[in-house]
């Protein structure tokens, strides 16, 4: 329980300082859509800081967001079509248990919660729904390969299901003559490098291939120097670190890019005011790489200390450590030869 707890610590300090950040530089060109469906903003900002900017349709799609949050907040302006998409608020049974509430179709098509067969049995008129249901529908993980076969005169959205990770490269090849899209294709996450220099022919879309880190591997691409790499896309790489782009100066990384790579951190940002920083980009970049690092580094500090404060350490030095017991940890295959 005590370790729960100094997890749950470091995440809220990861969360206050993220948010600080934000009060200390009031200047600075937000995007507050982008800020409000940022996943390092809470409910209990939101609630502290009133007056800030507040955009609720963006709100309405931040994964901090649940039912009992918009339960208890009735009077708030809400978008039902976000919050039908948001899996934090709209479960099935929710919105089953709460049918009087404006649930938007188009937006539960694009919900997780949501399966195919829901869809198919509640909504009146499945053929009839909005072009951009489709497109919820088509990007939504429940979606297979079976239902798209089993279902073929809907009006799949090929733009998405191009990059769904249900669609394999074996079926992109085994059905060349569906609408593929190419930038979709590069984007797939089940493309790797070894596809692309296999098939040098295709039209592949190097931003895409660049951005995507199961293709763009630092030492793919150190690898292959030759191909077309957009390092626009490469410097929004998550497998592209800053401690890569530090060691490489010489290559032409690009800071509107590397403003929405998920392992730069406010730290970063504060330690080099001399980049031209994307603000906008940086409000829309959930830091999540940064976030995992900055969680383990600081856990690993924590737990620490607490290992030398509690009783565990006494016990361990007592008992199990003891040398009495030595024999025992040779029993069980550890090497105790100093």
């Amino acid at each position: 329980m005590e370790k729960c707890k100094i997890y749950d610590e470091v995440v809220k300090q990861w969360h206050d300082d993220y948010f600080q950040f934000i009060l200390d530089h009031p200047n600075n060109n937000w995007n507050w859509e982008g800020l409000c469906q940022n996943p390092n903003i809470r409910w209990d900002m939101v609630e502290k800081y009133p007056e800030m900017p507040w955009d609720w349709i963006f709100l309405s799609k931040n994964p901090n967001i649940t039912w009992d949050i918009v339960k208890k907040n009735p009077d708030k302006p809400w978008s039902w079509y976000a919050l039908s998409s948001n899996p934090k608020v709209a479960t099935w049974d929710i919105v089953q248990k709460h049918s009087e509430k404006p649930w938007d179709w188009n937006g539960l098509c694009h919900n997780p919660n949501i399966s195919y067969a829901i869809v198919k049995k509640y909504c009146d008129n499945i053929r009839c729904l909005y072009g951009w249901c489709w497109y919820g529908l088509s990007c939504n993980p429940n979606i297979t390969w079976d239902i798209i076969q089993n279902e073929p005169d809907n009006p799949w959205d090929w733009n998405t299901l191009s990059y769904h990770p249900n669609v394999t490269w074996d079926i992109i090849q085994k059905y060349p003559d569906n609408h593929w899209n190419m930038y979709g294709i590069s984007s797939n996450p089940n493309i790797t490098g070894e596809i692309v220099q296999k098939h040098p022919e295709k039209r592949w879309n190097w931003y895409a291939l660049s951005i995507n880190p199961c293709v763009a591997t630092w030492d793919f691409v150190q690898k292959y120097p030759d191909n077309p790499w957009d390092w626009i896309g490469l410097s929004q790489n998550p497998l592209i670190t800053w401690e890569i782009v530090q060691n490489h100066p010489e290559k032409p990384w690009n800071f509107y890019g590397l403003s929405s790579n998920s392992t730069i951190t406010w730290e970063i940002v504060e330690s080099h005011p001399e980049i031209k920083w994307d603000w906008q980009k940086l409000s829309c970049n959930d830091m999540s790489s940064g976030r995992e690092k900055y969680i383990h580094e600081q856990l690993g500090i924590k737990y620490q200390k607490w290992f030398v404060k509690s009783d565990l350490k006494r016990e361990l030095m007592e008992n199990r450590w003891h040398p009495r017991n030595m024999d025992k940890w040779s029993g069980w295959g550890y090497n105790i030869d100093c």
